[in-house]
């Protein structure tokens, strides 16, 4: 008897879940042939803001994001990683685009380096919504014109210091683009990362071999060409561990030095 009454749920919450997203493309339509939002009771931004997202989305990547909502409507992803998923390409684009004009060399690193090795692409179920980048001492000192490169794209910094550098995406502010100082230290490359943690924040020091940075590779990703370390694999084993491939091993243990 119970078997039978969960299953009459399931049918019944599926059911509505296709109720929902017949009336959500129903106001699709409705905007693209009036151009304009329809009045809607202030209870309901929120909604508002999600169709508006959809409908940047569609213009961005259509397949991408009808792939998204489809695996959502499936249950198959939580919705996690949409904006970075999405949108994260042509801002990727941007930036290299803008460090290419101004002769810097940036490489991925961290999380957006462990996508492109595991599946060529952005991780939506592990993602922290930014694009990591690494710049050598000698490009990072170069920074204030990268700046002036990106705030006439429409970008905004939330974080400018020693030791690194964080664009705001024009319009989604969640996405985020970082850039971290690489100094070649006694035979090791140094990557100083900044973090919060509650109300303090902290600088960590990573070290890694020299010899992962030496003759860096260029690859393809989101149709982009970008420089990787030479051996990425041995970078993503040193920092986030044996697990590295596992996506549920988000974050490594960091030295903490406050700041």
């Amino acid at each position: 008897m119970e078997i039978g009454i969960v299953h009459h749920m399931d049918k019944h919450k599926n059911k509505y879940h296709l109720y929902f997203f017949c009336w959500f493309f129903e106001r699709v339509l409705f905007y693209v042939k009036a151009r304009k939002f329809p009045p809607w009771p202030s209870r309901y931004n929120w909604l508002r803001e999600i169709l508006k997202t959809f409908l940047l989305a569609l213009r961005e990547n259509p397949i991408r994001a009808l792939r998204f909502c489809g695996k959502l409507f499936l249950r198959e992803n939580s919705g996690k990683g949409f904006i970075l998923l999405i949108f994260g390409p042509k801002a990727l684009r941007d930036t290299l685009k803008a460090c290419e004009d101004i002769g810097l060399k940036p490489l991925l690193l961290f999380g957006t380096l462990r996508g492109l090795v595991i599946q060529n692409d952005f991780l939506s179920k592990v993602c922290s919504g930014d694009i990591d980048f690494g710049l050598f001492e000698e490009d990072f000192q170069k920074k204030h014109l990268l700046k002036e490169v990106l705030l006439k794209k429409g970008y905004q910094y939330c974080c400018d210091n020693d030791y690194e550098l964080v664009f705001m995406h024009p319009k989604f502010h969640c996405l985020l683009i970082d850039f971290y100082r690489m100094s070649k230290i006694d035979g090791q490359v140094m990557i100083n990362v900044g973090f919060d943690d509650d109300d303090d924040k902290y600088l960590s020091n990573l070290y890694f071999p020299s010899n992962i940075f030496y003759e860096l590779h260029m690859v393809n990703f989101q149709r982009n060409k970008v420089l990787v370390p030479r051996d990425p694999e041995k970078f993503l084993l040193l920092h986030y561990g044996q697990q590295w491939r596992d996506l549920e091993n988000k974050f490594p243990p960091r030295r903490k030095q406050t700041i």
